[in-house]
């Protein structure tokens, strides 16, 4: 098979036989101009043919190198053609649906859980602090009476209840949540991690529809249901239809 690699060497080849045989008539002429009259015109035309012929050789290497390369070039162009169509032909999106689909309800999930604990962080630290309060305003030396029973409680910066001997619980916001379990998700690849803070950081609702429509399918799969747009309010409407995920029938 002919490729560009051989059709180089080929080229190397020639074009050194063809500089052998100039070196050779050249020094052929040299010693007739030295007056060698063992030289005979027919020696000196014999050899000038030689070196012509083998300047032809290489000329002939090279534009058939030019041939192995465009052939070379113009079946990397085909396989390339192959590629892409064979690429459309086997593109499945549907892993990646389920996928992408899992991912939100683990998600929705976390952020509900975790709406649900802060709630009752919340409302027990209120509860201690109120406490707090009442004991302050009957007389308690201390400016945290609830000391003596081994708790204490504050909403700066967070909701946080400590209960002494048994350890801290705060609230923790459910979007930083969903983005670190994002980023822990991401694994070893620190290029994607780095996107998906860069992306999070300006992550805007037309953004997210661009990247719906990005996989065939994924806009669909994002869509809520028309049960969940009647459920929701006209601030969560307006940003569900930025993000391309309406209901196709209200």
């Amino acid at each position: 098979m002919t490729t560009p690699q051989k059709t180089a060497a080929a080229i190397t080849a020639a074009e050194q036989e063809a500089h052998d045989a100039e070196e050779l008539i050249t020094a052929l002429e040299e010693r007739v101009r030295d007056g060698d009259t063992d030289v005979s015109p027919e020696q000196l035309a014999a050899q000038r043919d030689l070196g012509r012929f083998a300047r032809l050789r290489a000329e002939a290497a090279r534009r058939k190198h030019e041939r192995a390369l465009a052939a070379d070039r113009d079946q990397r162009a085909q396989d390339a053609a192959q590629r892409a169509r064979q690429l459309l032909a086997d593109d499945s999106t549907e892993p990646i649906l389920d996928a992408a689909q899992d991912a939100v309800t683990a998600l929705a999930r976390l952020a509900k859980l975790a709406r649900d604990r802060n709630t009752a962080v919340q409302d027990v630290a209120t509860q201690v602090v109120d406490a707090n309060e009442e004991l302050k305003q009957a007389g308690a030396a201390t400016p945290w009476p609830m000391n003596e029973h081994g708790v204490r409680a504050g909403h700066v910066p967070v909701p946080s209840v400590t209960v002494s001997g048994h350890g801290r619980v705060q609230a923790a916001d459910p979007g930083e949540l969903a983005a670190a379990a994002l980023v822990v998700a991401l694994g070893a690849d620190v290029g994607a991690q780095q996107r998906a803070r860069d992306l999070l950081a300006g992550m805007r609702n037309s953004r997210v529809r661009s990247l719906g429509a990005a996989v065939p399918g994924l806009a669909d799969a994002w869509r809520v249901s028309s049960q969940e747009w009647q459920a929701t309010d006209a601030l969560t409407r307006s940003a569900l239809t930025e993000q391309g995920r309406r209901p196709l029938k209200d």
